[in-house]
């Protein structure tokens, strides 16, 4: 069975971004809608189905997240998001972290050999 992913609705870009890489490793990817725009829908559904919230909000009301940094400030102290590619390096090494889909890499090849 996959682990199934829950992307806030404010990651949608990154997630369609970088949804196929993780779909590729074996994870099912959700992009919150519109319906669930409220935290609290989205932890309820969450929890319906077991799933992993991605967010960025360190206050959402769900223990099964994972909150992505958002630690880079302007000179007026506001918060801005980092790149892309320095949140899906931290969601990966988070998720091998936690090994929630065991093995991080596609393991098999066409014609059944391992990769290497």
């Amino acid at each position: 069975m996959s682990s199934i992913l829950i992307f806030d609705i404010s990651l949608r870009g990154f997630a369609r971004r970088y949804g196929k890489y993780l779909r590729k490793i074996g994870y099912k990817v959700l992009i919150a809608p519109d319906s669930l725009k409220l935290d609290d829908f989205l932890a309820e559904y969450a929890r319906r189905i077991n799933a992993i919230i991605i967010t960025t909000d360190k206050r959402f009301p769900y223990s099964n997240k994972i909150v992505l940094p958002m630690d880079r400030k302007k000179q007026n102290g506001e918060l801005v998001k980092p790149k892309y590619e320095v949140w899906y390096t931290y969601l990966i090494k988070y998720l091998a972290s936690r090994n929630l889909h065991g093995s991080m890499s596609i393991r098999s090849r066409p014609g059944g050999r391992e990769a290497r």
